[in-house]
C-alpha cells in the first residue's frame, strides 16, 4: 500500500463529501418549493425530495465504505511496515555498507519509504543531506533489498539502472558492480550509461549494446 494509494481514496472521499453536500442543496431547494411555489403540485415535489434524499443515503453508503476501506488499507500497510521494516533496514544497511565501504553501516526506512542514516559520529541524518553519489548508492541499496525481499524465489526480474554509479568514486564504482555481478547470477541487468568508465569496471562477460549504432543501422 503506497501513500499514492491512500491519497487516492482521500480525494474520493472529498469528492463524495462534495457530491453529498450538492444532494443537499437540492433537497432544502426543493423543500422550499414544496413550501412556497405553486409551480409544481406538492406530490410531484415531494417525490423529487425523496429520490434526492435516496441519492443522498447512496452516497453516505459510498462514504462509509470508502472510509472503512481507507481504514483498513492503513492498518494492513502497518502492518506489512512492522513485518518487514526490520528486514528491510537490515538489507539496506548490509548493502549499503558494503557499498561505502563501511562507512555506514546504519540505515532507516520509515513506513513512506523516506530514508535516514547513522553517520560514523553517531547522528541520524536524513537522506537527502548526502552528496549525490552517496545518495545515487542509497536509492541502490533500497532498490536491490525490496527486490530481495518482495521477489519470488521461482521468478527472476530484471533489474534496470540508469548510471547508477556515474558520481561515485571509482574504489565505491568498483564494489557497486561486484554487487551487480553478484546479482546477475539470477537476474537480467539492464545498465544504462553514456560514459566510458562504467564498460571498464563491468567486466569482460557483459553484452555492450551501442544504442546510437543501433540507431543508424536501422536507419
Amino acid at each position: 500500500v503506497s501513500p499514492r494509494d491512500l491519497e487516492e481514496l482521500s480525494l474520493s472521499l472529498a469528492k463524495l463529501e462534495e457530491k453529498i453536500g450538492e444532494r443537499k442543496t437540492q433537497s432544502g431547494n426543493l423543500l422550499g418549493r414544496l413550501e412556497g411555489a405553486h409551480l409544481e403540485s406538492p406530490a410531484v415535489l415531494a417525490a423529487k425530495v425523496a429520490r434526492v434524499q435516496g441519492k443522498i443515503q447512496d452516497l453516505s453508503m459510498k462514504r462509509e465504505a470508502l472510509e472503512y476501506a481507507e481504514q483498513v488499507l492503513i492498518s494492513c500497510a502497518e502492518k506489512l511496515h512492522r513485518q518487514f521494516a526490520p528486514q528491510l533496514n537490515h538489507q539496506v544497511s548490509q548493502i549499503f555498507s558494503r557499498l561505502t565501504l563501511g562507512k555506514y553501516t546504519q540505515v532507516k526506512v520509515s513506513e513512506a519509504l523516506e530514508l535516514s542514516l547513522v553517520t560514523p559520529a553517531g547522528k541520524q541524518v536524513a537522506a537527502d543531506s548526502l552528496s549525490g553519489g552517496t545518495l545515487d548508492q542509497l536509492y541502490f541499496a533500497l532498490r536491490l533489498a525490496l527486490s530481495r525481499l518482495v521477489g519470488k524465489e521461482d521468478v527472476a526480474l530484471p533489474f534496470l539502472l540508469d548510471d547508477t554509479f556515474v558520481q561515485a568514486d571509482r574504489e565505491r564504482a568498483q564494489e557497486g558492480w561486484r554487487c551487480l555481478r553478484d546479482l546477475a547470477k539470477e537476474n537480467q541487468i539492464i545498465y544504462f550509461t553514456c560514459h566510458q568508465e562504467p564498460l571498464e569496471l563491468a567486466g569482460a562477460d557483459v553484452k555492450i549494446i551501442d544504442l546510437q549504432k543501433e540507431r543508424k543501422e536501422a536507419m
